[in-house]
């Protein structure tokens, strides 16, 4: 019966399960094996478990039939603790010194690996690796360590001209096969695109069809300012419906906040509207009452906001989150005592996620009591700033003193001696209190960043129900239904703007 199924509805089916789920529904009958296998092959991993396996990987029993299926193919290799690794990895650019034997293993292990991925390319169909352009949808791209592969190239900086040609030029030539004297719309459908640590121009914005991209996403890219002011310069149609923007310094080329045409991103929002998804992590002065401000140019559409604030250490020569978001006492008051008053009052959100001490949070996030929107609060606190503080959502009693004023965050069935802490409880009570926010469901903190692990500090306080001032406390580290939808319908806001980021 289950066979009879019109098609849409069994493809609707397959998505909405585990991927171990598809594969034993293919195993079930010819019908069903045939039906996933477009899910089925999505995706490829090429394994190598040894230095010597990276030498004797054989695809001569690939099922060549499959490759039309193929979306992603990625690689993962093995580090000498025998643990799984990934060379997007930014840790990666520590192997080009041979400094840390440990990170991974020796670079000889790779010598064949060009070899490999060229053999199984070329069992595709002659011209249709070349059409791939004209009907790209997704688009992602990951230099990992652009000022590395600069020097590679033969480059000291991002200015210098080697053969009359810049580097970021040749990369754009040279990757994404752009014309950088007569440029043009070369990705006509591509509707996803994701740029990590990539040299940017106004070339690739002449390339994109932006009355047809609808998620876009920059992650710390050298001069990311030249590609997000020329899109308002050139008066380009745009209908983006998500924007993860990670601002990488300097935002130009002086090394200053202060540009010609002022803050890019602030540029960018006000070009355009009918965003439903920001994600913005900061660098700079910028004040966060301004960004939100800026943002509130989308209100009719946002429902998802991530505000992330940044400011580099000088004396530690590290980014660090910025606890108080820039935002004054005076503001604070005002908001608390006028909740209206608040630029985060005129947006509908059912998600924000703010990078803020929770000792701010309660005047900050006052202006949601008054309304019946946000369902997930995210307190961000990144990984790389629990190294130079403390954590503001845990606290670690040392003694065997019963603590009476703030909940335990026990390790499922096992009793803790670590509790919230009490600012972090604070705020957790009144939010979920009649005072607080009737609509709020989840408060998450921690950095979700690295999705392939679990951090035992990340944590999800779920309330009772709705109006309810109950709640229960669960570690990432702890399996859980409660976990696993919030990762499954707030992932992408979760991971936003990951912390790694450097000065390029």
């Amino acid at each position: 019966m289950f066979e009879r199924l019109p098609h849409e509805l069994l493809k609707f089916i397959i998505s909405e399960i585990s991927i171990q789920d598809v594969k034993n529904l293919s195993q079930t009958s010819k019908h069903f094996h045939s039906s996933t296998l477009p899910t089925l092959w999505t995706s490829v991993v090429i394994p190598a478990w040894s230095t010597k396996d990276t030498y004797g990987i054989r695809i001569d029993g690939f099922p060549l039939d499959r490759l039309v299926f193929m979306k992603s193919i990625s690689l993962r290799f093995v580090t000498e603790n025998n643990a799984r690794a990934c060379p997007h990895d930014r840790r990666l650019q520590t192997c080009q010194e041979a400094n840390d034997e440990e990170i991974v293993d020796k670079l000889s292990s790779f010598e064949k690996l060009t070899e490999v991925i060229l053999a199984l390319l070329e069992k595709f169909e002659k011209e249709q690796l070349t059409s791939f352009r004209l009907h790209l949808e997704t688009l992602e791209l990951d230099l990992v360590n652009w000022p590395h592969l600069r020097k590679a190239l033969g480059y000291r900086n991002d200015n210098e001209r080697v053969r009359r040609m810049r580097a970021r030029d040749y990369m754009h030539k040279s990757i994404l096969g752009l014309d950088i004297h007569s440029p043009h719309i070369t990705f006509p459908n591509l509707h996803t695109l994701v740029l990590s640590h990539v040299p940017l121009t106004a070339t690739l914005v002449q390339s994109i069809n932006f009355e047809v991209l609808r998620s876009l996403t920059i992650r710390s890219c050298p001069q990311w300012y030249d590609f997000v002011l020329a899109i308002a310069r050139r008066r380009i149609p745009v209908r983006l419906k998500e924007l993860e923007l990670q601002e990488s310094w300097p935002k130009n080329d002086a090394a200053t906040d202060e540009t010609e045409d002022g803050d890019p991103t602030e540029v960018l929002l006000e070009y355009f509207q009918g965003l439903e998804k920001f994600y913005l992590d900061q660098t700079g002065d910028m004040l966060s009452k301004d960004t939100w401000e800026n943002v509130c140019h989308h209100s009719s559409t946002l429902k998802r906001f991530v505000n992330h604030s940044n400011f580099y250490n000088e004396e530690l020569e590290v980014w660090t989150d910025l606890p108080d978001m820039m935002i004054n006492e005076r503001d604070k008051e005002r908001w608390w005592d006028d909740p209206t008053s608040s630029p985060l009052y005129n947006l509908d959100l059912d998600f924000i996620g703010l990078s803020c001490e929770p000792i701010h949070l309660l005047d900050v996030l006052n202006p949601f009591s008054k309304k019946d929107c946000l369902k997930v609060v995210h307190v961000r606190q990144s990984r790389k700033n629990l190294e130079y503080t403390w954590s503001w959502g845990i606290m670690v009693i040392t003694d065997d003193e019963p603590v009476d004023d703030t909940p335990a965050v026990d390790e499922g069935e096992n009793p803790s001696s670590e509790y919230l802490e009490p600012m972090f409880w604070a705020f957790v009570e009144w939010a979920f209190s009649y005072k607080g926010i009737k609509s709020l469901e989840y408060i998450v903190f921690g950095d979700f960043g690295r999705p392939e692990r679990t951090s035992r500090g990340n944590l999800l306080i779920c309330r009772e129900g709705y109006g309810s001032e109950d709640f229960h406390i669960i570690r990432e580290s702890c399996p859980s239904p409660e976990w696993d939808y919030v990762k499954k319908e707030y992932g992408d806001a979760l991971r936003s703007c990951p912390s790694l980021r450097s000065i390029v």
